[in-house]
């Protein structure tokens, strides 16, 4: 798939497909680096990174072309006859296809993807923003304590994910503090629709309960569901929340979400409350009909509040605790994932390999209830305010740029 003498480059930026016929269901954010490179982001969730010639056949699939119009568009480009414009133009539409309906395929020994390794591109921003669209919370939310902050109002984050769209970010993350709690959101998340982008929603499932609300949301285009359950045991599941009778509400909230067509998942927080029956948690949410656990650990940094830090796991102590829990998952057939307090998700398998630090400004950013923009959600240094200041400023502050090379986070 290389050819000779490129013509000129697609010009940078994000293009979006929601395929139809043989590809019905997908849904394709190309995004275009300024080399001409390229980040195919899959139903918001999987990438496939390009060379500059995968890029230019994926970007003619989305535009339409048929492959007969696509096979004289790649000879019209490039020195190739018009047998290996086709078998490029199919090879690749193939490996896209089988990458997003294939669980576990690795893209670069089975579909035969030129390996480009991720963490060495320069790129021009992340692949996915957490947007707090409030501080505010009914439940014991893991932030700043209880942080109180401005709110930017609709038409404000109306023109947040206009520039996300811009500068080419494919997907929203609706959260908070407890993100149901703004009576705006179902317009939100129809705004993010109209922009072609992924919309997702972190939630503690309290306000899911009633079935009319959530099916707002679903009707908004809401993509997908995540809901913080703490524990299988209503009394331990309050305790962390803080709240008497949460747990009958997001129980409730969850399971409606998971009778709804969109894909949820949940997430517990591991604390010295909940760990010694998790794997008791991880049985009930598999009878639910889960197929997927996730947990997350709270970071423990110098800022980090003193309310946290009571729950938070011994640092050293977490490594052999999520190896059971990925044990335990696997023997059920339970897929499991782990967030790092950056927000990192890690598989199994970097588990296994003792992988707990992350890549933070570089997948993902976190944006404040008033614009501003941090690495993720407990890092208290602001980068900038997306409103008011230039993105390149942002992506480049040298906190962001420190972050990106691997620094040790907890000297933050």
């Amino acid at each position: 798939m290389r050819f000779k003498n490129l013509s000129s480059k697609i010009r940078s930026g994000l293009y979006h497909h929601r395929a139809v016929g043989e590809f019905q269901g997908l849904r394709l954010h190309l995004r275009v680096e300024e080399d001409g490179s390229g980040i195919l982001i899959i139903n918001g969730s999987r990438m496939l990174f390009l060379n500059r010639t995968a890029t230019e056949h994926i970007h003619l699939f989305l535009h339409g072309m048929t492959e007969d119009a696509a096979v004289k568009e790649i000879q019209r480009k490039f020195k190739v006859d018009r047998e290996t414009a086709r078998k490029d133009h199919r090879d690749i539409l193939f490996t896209i296809n089988t990458f997003a309906k294939t669980a576990d395929v690795d893209p670069v020994s089975y579909l035969g993807v030129e390996k480009i390794e991720p963490f060495e591109k320069e790129l021009s921003a992340p692949y996915r923003m957490e947007l707090a669209v409030t501080y505010r919370c009914d439940t014991n939310c893991f932030i700043r304590g209880s942080h109180v902050m401005n709110e930017l109002g609709l038409n404000e984050w109306c023109k947040i994910m206009d520039k996300l769209y811009t500068i080419g970010v494919p997907h929203v993350i609706f959260t908070g503090g407890e993100p149901t709690l703004r009576d705006e959101l179902s317009k939100l998340i129809d705004y993010s629709q109209k922009r072609d982008l992924v919309s997702g929603l972190v939630t503690n499932g309290r306000k899911l309960k009633d079935a009319t609300y959530l099916n707002s949301l679903i009707t908004a285009g809401l993509d997908h569901i995540q809901i913080t359950i703490e524990s299988h045991d209503e009394k331990i599941h309050d305790k962390i929340t803080g709240v008497e009778g949460s747990w009958r509400d997001t129980l409730q909230g969850l399971k409606n979400a998971i009778e709804t067509p969109i894909y949820t998942i949940t997430v517990t927080t591991l604390t010295q409350i909940n760990i010694r029956e998790i794997t008791q948690t991880i049985e009930f949410l598999h009878n639910l009909g889960l197929k997927q656990f996730a947990c997350r650990s709270l970071p423990y940094f110098e800022e980090t509040p003193n309310n946290i830090k009571e729950f938070a796991l011994d640092e050293k102590s977490l490594t052999p605790i999520l190896t059971r829990i990925a044990h335990y998952c696997e023997s059920i057939g339970m897929d499991f994932s782990y967030y790092t307090p950056q927000n990192q998700i890690l598989k199994s398998s970097e588990l296994e390999q003792g992988i707990i630090d992350s890549k933070t400004c570089w997948t993902n950013l976190f944006i404040e209830p008033d614009g501003t923009v941090i690495p993720f959600q407990n890092y208290l240094t602001p980068l900038g305010n997306l409103l008011t200041d230039d993105w390149k400023k942002i992506w480049n502050h040298p906190i962001c740029i420190e972050l990106r090379n691997r620094s040790d986070l907890r000297n933050h």
